[in-house]
């Protein structure tokens, strides 16, 4: 039996590690580190096994090494050989021959390494050598982009920010609780009537009753969450944010403008657990989660490595295999959607009377108007797994028929006054529809019972200028206001294209 130096065990490791981190910097710019421990913990336990049992086999260390390392990045590579088959021929990849071909090339492998490779080190070495490489480019690439991302701050120019040293104790301790439910991807009542011929004006008028007022033609300023948050957030466009830099970076959103200011004035920040919280690196104070991190269902970057690995047979082949298996990597994200968004509907009329220290800032994102459209209009689980417009209208009918009387309560159960934020983060997501839609988003502001246009709203404000407003009401600050523009923009690295505009136009409703 050959004895292995420790570093000679490293190399199942290091294939293992490699396809998830590749997959991460692919995606870096919505993936927080923290999604990455479950999907490394698990796949280093799967190779674990695959070594004791080739090591048991073979009671060659440095071959088990190499054979359990191969296995393990096949297995995670399938995924990614599948999809990319597929894009090059231009025709659908069937399973039925790309296993098998998966499994005799790794077969042919095995077999050489085992019988042909009298002295397995120098080979090892070699992979060890170049996975390493590859592997401390990633390393390296995302540690950059980390590292930028939690020295780069976010300060508008010119700008007069509020401090928190102007305003007594007292001042401070009364300032109003703030609310900001972000429903991502709902549509102005006017792009709902045009172009899906739904007249949600029921709603609207519910909420004009309770005290809101009802922005006819607002805008986001990007077409994405993660770039429309972060200028909201930022009080800015974000081509005056970012760092420039061979990597765009933005600011972390606990890092923003808005966040800073709302921690100097004593707000402890509110969130709640949802499968695309990882994109946002949010300091919160108190998050609310239907399940434990660790132990609850599938988040987002996981479907990925689903669907990029040999799982995503259990997706694609339905009835081959039982449902047991798949119900955890595919209906599972669904109904996760389904009842996380169910508990935080729920949990919202229960914050006002939660005892904290200090003032509330409770920021809900609500994924019942994007994909998947998992909401019936009566609230039943909708497990088509379409994108369909159908399908949009329905969860839009879900929500708005049951926003008005959670708002209805957190207004009643208040000790002071809150001010109230309805909003999307951009517009419809559905597929084949004007880009322009992308822009044309809702916005409803109750402002602890006054009239938000006192304050300088206007119908065509756009999510930049949302805060900017706000802070001018409530602190005396001196924010001017920008100018509305939407930016045809989705990724940081374009975002330096200030000539990527999209003109926005408006039929509101009567």
């Amino acid at each position: 039996m050959n004895k292995a130096k420790w570093y000679e065990y490293l190399t199942p490791i290091l294939l293992a590690v490699f396809p998830i981190l590749s997959l991460a910097q692919n995606n870096i710019d919505f993936v927080n580190l923290a999604a990455l421990y479950r999907p490394l913990l698990i796949t280093l336990a799967v190779t674990v096994v695959f070594y004791l049992l080739y090591f048991l086999l073979l009671r060659d260390p440095i071959k088990a090494g190499l054979l359990s390392g191969i296995l393990i990045f096949l297995l995670l590579f399938y995924g990614n050989l599948y999809l990319m088959l597929g894009a090059r021929s231009g025709l659908a990849v069937e399973h039925r021959w790309l296993l098998p071909g998966v499994f005799a090339l790794y077969l042919l492998i095995a077999g050489l390494i085992i019988f042909k490779v009298r002295d397995a080190r120098g080979l090892n070495s070699a992979f060890e050598l170049g996975v390493l490489a590859i592997i401390a480019y990633l390393v390296v690439t995302i540690g950059i982009y980390e590292y930028k991302v939690s020295t780069t701050e976010a300060v508008s120019q010119n700008d007069s920010a509020p401090q928190a040293s102007q305003l007594s104790a007292e001042s401070i301790a009364n300032l109003p609780d703030i609310y900001l439910i972000l429903v991502d991807g709902h549509s102005r009542s006017d792009v709902l009537m045009d172009a899906y011929g739904l007249d949600n004006s029921g709603f609207v008028d519910q909420l004009e009753d309770l005290g809101f007022w009802v922005a006819d033609c607002s805008t986001s300023n990007y077409p994405i969450t993660y770039l429309s948050t972060a200028s909201m957030f930022g009080l800015d466009y974000l081509h005056h944010l970012y760092v420039e830099s061979d990597h765009l970076v933005l600011p972390p959103l606990d890092e923003s403008t808005v966040f800073q200011i709302l921690s100097d004035h004593d707000y402890q920040t509110i969130t709640f657990q949802n499968f695309v919280f990882a994109h946002f690196n949010i300091n919160n104070d108190i998050r609310y989660a239907r399940e434990g991190t660790f132990t609850g269902s599938i988040t987002e970057f996981e479907r990925l490595v689903v669907d990029t690995s040999i799982l995503r047979l259990l997706i694609d082949m339905p009835g081959v295999f039982p449902a047991s298996w798949v119900y955890h990597f595919d209906d599972n994200l669904y109904l996760r959607h389904y009842r996380d968004t169910l508990y935080a509907l729920d949990t919202l009329p229960k914050l006002p009377e939660l005892e904290i220290v200090g003032n509330k800032f409770v920021y809900t994102h609500l994924l019942v108007t994007h994909d998947p459209f998992v909401f019936h209009a009566d609230g039943s689980f909708n497990d088509t797994k379409m994108i369909t417009p159908e399908d949009y209208v329905e969860s839009v009918e879900y929500i708005d028929s049951n926003l008005p009387d959670i708002l209805e309560q957190i207004i009643a159960k208040s000790d002071k006054p809150p001010i109230i934020l309805v909003m999307g983060d951009h517009g419809a997501v559905v597929k084949g529809r004007p880009i322009e839609e992308r822009f044309e988003n809702l916005f409803a502001i109750y402002m602890q019972g006054t009239d938000p246009e006192t304050a300088g709203f206007y119908d065509g404000v756009s999510l930049v200028n949302v805060f900017r407003l706000i802070f001018n009401d409530m602190f005396g600050a001196d924010y001017a206001l920008l100018n509305d523009r939407s930016y045809d923009v989705w990724e940081t690295s374009d975002l330096a294209d200030i000539n990527a505009l999209i003109n926005i136009y408006c039929s509101p409703q009567d």
